[in-house]
């Protein structure tokens, strides 16, 4: 090969190198702008996603958070808002109560509420009363007694009776809302006091239990105000302007505070006045079988020094017609005044032959007819012969006669009022078994609330015991204080005991007098020794056929019982009965009245 020929062939390589270098060169140029391309709608897709993205997790959030989407976080599902009121019908009315639910509901009619009579008792004002025989609702004011039928005011629908709520809030202090529809549904409240507050932060729901999952019941937006009923974890129960008890996050709460509600005051106001004696009020209890009995006024209040009242047993329930005997008489009413003596008449319901005191009281007492004319009967028979009050001892009641006795109560203080008499009750100690006495209706109307401070132990007791200990008698006054000023009670002191005898596992006892039943220990040569559990001198003995246990009532006994009651700061005591006592005990009672310590030798 020629050196030219070689030339020529070097300079065409070098030709094609470069020709290929500027192709290579092309060939990454287009390359980088197609990835500089792709990574441009990259970024774009990148920003867009990331955009979407953030409005979708936005989105999810609210949906979680709300429970817009059944399965998505919280439940979708209303609660059936009706159930939760226990309306079935049409015309029924739901009721939110002091925050609750509750199962009773009312009903419209004509535009009017109607609430159930027996939860009108039960909850908003127990001062009715309703005789379901008569279909007749009472309310008894400080003067006169008041009376709704179905004619004006009452409702019976579906074998229920209900009372217009306009009846109901002219005598008790209620807060409620206007009705308000789908459910139809109010709110009542008569419970005031302290309550928590809070405003809604944000848009939320309220639902039917603590878990996002679970039914809403109603729609809160932020501002709106609510009342925190409970709290439970991470959610409050609530009750909302809407008239609908809710569960809500703390989460969407803010700004709690505690304030002091003002308790409604939409009653009209009523004035149970009493009539109130200066000094202890001492009471002394005669026993009068018949008219002769009368005669003994004299010996019986010769030593009573210091008493204040005289008690004679003069009216008794003969029939269920009401009709009652009566040995008042002028004469008497005009010896205890001369004596400085109040004269208290007692009207009972067990001292007539062929009175069934329950059966027989139950049939006077729920009869409003005959009730109020025993009412007023016992009034006239007091205001006939000058009388100063009426002590009722009504005594066996059985519970179906409590309420109209509590009527009884109500209605006799309108007529001792009206006449200026003092009305006074007499209760058993208060145990479970005797609620049917009410006796917190007795400490609003009458003027006295009376203990029979004793049958702790009586002729029917299993065991043997004492008539009043220092226990029984304390625990009487501290639970008749629980419903009653203690500036109205009056406490029972026995002038009695009893001496039990058992004989072959038989008890039998006898009621007897301080005197008698000191000299049958006498007579016996049993020995007395204190006993501090009961407050009581006790003595035991064989008399020669039985074993005999005796709590003495005594100076000591009484002295005892006195100075307790002294410190529990009542506004008397009251003795059964006359006759029974020794004299000497009148100088203990008179220290007593006199606001002293009673001496126990």
């Amino acid at each position: 090969m020629k050196l030219d020929d070689k030339g020529l062939e070097e300079h065409n390589l070098k030709s094609d190198y470069d020709i290929d270098k500027e192709r290579r060169r092309k060939r990454r140029h287009k390359r980088r702008e197609r990835r500089k391309a792709a990574r441009g709608i990259f970024m774009k897709l990148g920003i867009v996603s990331v955009l979407l993205l953030a409005i979708v997790g936005i989105m999810i959030g609210y949906v979680y958070k709300n429970g817009l989407i059944e399965g998505f976080g919280g439940s979708p599902a209303e609660e059936d808002r009706a159930s939760l009121f226990n309306i079935t019908g049409d015309d029924e009315i739901g009721l939110l109560y002091n925050g609750e639910y509750i199962e009773t509901t009312g009903l419209m009619k004509d535009d009017k509420v109607y609430l159930p009579i027996d939860f009108v008792l039960e909850k908003l004002n127990s001062d009715f009363y309703y005789n379901e025989a008569e279909k007749q609702l009472l309310f008894t004011t400080p003067t006169e007694v008041k009376s709704w039928t179905e004619s004006d005011g009452l409702l019976s629908e579906n074998d229920e009776e209900y009372v217009s709520l306009d009846v109901v809030k002219k005598y008790t202090n209620l807060d409620t809302s206007d009705v308000m529809e789908s459910p139809a549904r109010m709110v009542i409240r008569n419970e005031w006091g302290e309550k928590t507050e809070a405003q809604v932060k944000e848009d939320t729901v309220g639902r039917s239990r603590t878990s996002t999952k679970s039914e809403w019941i109603t729609k809160l937006s932020s501002g709106d105000k609510v009342r925190i009923v409970s709290e439970n974890g991470a959610w409050s129960a609530v009750e909302t302007d809407d008239g609908y008890r809710v569960l809500v996050k703390n989460s969407s709460l803010k700004d709690m505070k505690t304030v002091e509600e003002e308790a409604a005051s939409n009653a009209e106001k009523l004035d149970y006045t009493s009539i109130k004696y200066d000094g202890k009020i001492i009471l002394g209890w005669h026993g009068v079988a018949s008219a002769a009995g009368n005669v003994t006024f004299g010996n019986y209040t010769a030593n009573a020094k210091g008493m204040t009242v005289i008690a004679p047993t003069w009216l008794s329930l003969t029939d269920t017609e009401g009709n009652f005997s009566n040995f008042a008489t002028a004469d008497y009413i005009a010896a205890a005044h001369n004596a400085g003596l109040k004269v208290w008449v007692v009207a009972d319901n067990f001292n007539s032959a062929g009175f069934k005191s329950g059966e027989d009281t139950y049939t006077v007492l729920s009869s409003t007819q005959k009730r109020q004319a025993l009412a007023q009967g016992f009034v006239n028979a007091c205001t006939a012969v000058g009388a100063d009050g009426l002590n009722i001892d009504f005594e066996y009641l059985t519970s179906e006669t409590g309420p109209h006795f509590a009527q009884f109560v109500r209605e006799l203080s309108v007529a001792c009022r009206t006449n200026g008499i003092v009305l006074s009750i007499d209760n058993y100690v208060p145990e479970d078994y005797n609620t049917m006495y009410h006796r917190e209706v007795q400490g609003k109307y009458a003027d006295y609330v009376v203990i029979m401070g004793y049958d702790e132990h009586t002729s029917g007791s299993a065991e043997a015991g004492p008539v009043a200990s220092l226990p029984f008698v304390q625990r009487g006054i501290e639970r008749t204080k629980e419903s009653v000023d203690p500036s109205k009670i009056i406490n029972g002191v026995p002038f009695f005991t009893r001496i039990w005898k058992s004989d072959n596992g038989t008890l039998n006892s006898s009621a007897v007098g301080m005197s008698t039943a000191s000299q049958y220990i006498t007579d016996h040569g049993f020995a007395a020794a204190w006993d501090e559990t009961t407050g009581y001198n006790y003595a035991e003995g064989n008399d020669g056929s039985s074993y005999v246990q005796i709590w003495l009532e005594d100076s000591k006994s009484i002295a005892m019982k006195l100075n307790m009651m002294q410190e529990e700061d009542i506004a008397g005591a009251a003795f059964w009965k006359l006759g029974l006592e020794n004299a000497s005990i009148w100088d203990k009672i008179s220290q007593y009245a006199a606001g002293e310590a009673v001496s126990a030798e």
